[in-house]
């Protein structure tokens, strides 16, 4: 009976060279990263873990246009190259899942955040081989986003345009005095908010289920409300 393919480790697709984890770039690869950054004025992509939901029979005509976009936005700006569009991040769990979806589109070494399973939360190299950090609380406590920030601070970032699955946005009403807040949450939602205490963050047009229609739709009845 014939063997199946052994499932590679994200250890050693990044050992391999596939990808470039951000948590442990080459030298050169640090200074070649950092120079684009500097030439974009600060601004970086992020796309957290864009490929998590798939279009199936059941999604409306709309969900399928905004899952479908999400991948065809990833290709057109790695297609467009190095020195026409800010550099571009995936925050990935599982990267051989990420490996076959880009494999047919010929896009290698890309820029990739790791995380735990089914979470936001980053994943330092010493942690490639656990599914979860066991933070049972709030991840957003995680030690491992002050080790992110530091790293996309030393690459210069100042601004990050965040997209990919899944966001949710909604308003909080205020207590007593205090105004309504706009709260995000899911994986990207939940970067989003921890790494906007140290960046400029832009929510992207290219998030599911919501995006930056749905967040700008959000500021607009706090403003009104504050009227």
């Amino acid at each position: 009976m014939k063997e199946g393919k052994r499932v590679e480790s994200d250890a050693e697709i990044f050992e391999k060279g596939r990808f470039f984890n951000v948590f442990n770039l080459p030298k050169l690869e640090a200074e070649v990263l950092k120079e684009r950054v500097e030439k974009n004025k600060g601004i970086i992509r992020i796309f957290v873990h864009p490929f998590f939901e798939e279009v199936r029979s059941w999604h409306t005509p709309d969900q399928k246009r905004d899952i479908e976009a999400i991948g065809h936005a990833i290709e057109k700006i790695l297609d467009l190259g190095s020195e026409k569009t800010p550099p571009l991040f995936i925050a990935q769990d599982q990267l051989e899942d990420l490996e076959a979806k880009l494999k047919d589109k010929g896009i290698t070494s890309v820029y990739v955040i790791p995380t735990f399973i089914a979470s936001p939360e980053p994943r330092l190299p010493k942690e490639m081989n656990l599914a979860s950090s066991g933070i049972r609380d709030s991840i957003r406590e995680s030690p491992n986003w002050q080790i992110l920030e530091n790293q996309l601070e030393s690459l210069g970032v100042k601004k990050i345009l965040i997209g990919g699955m899944w966001l949710d946005i909604k308003v909080t009403p205020g207590w007593g005095n205090s105004t309504k807040r706009i709260d995000l949450s899911n994986c990207v939602g939940t970067m989003a908010t921890v790494l906007s205490k140290h960046f400029e963050v832009e929510i992207s047009n290219f998030a599911y289920p919501q995006s930056r229609k749905e967040y700008q739709t959000a500021k607009k009845e706090i403003e009104q409300g504050q009227l």
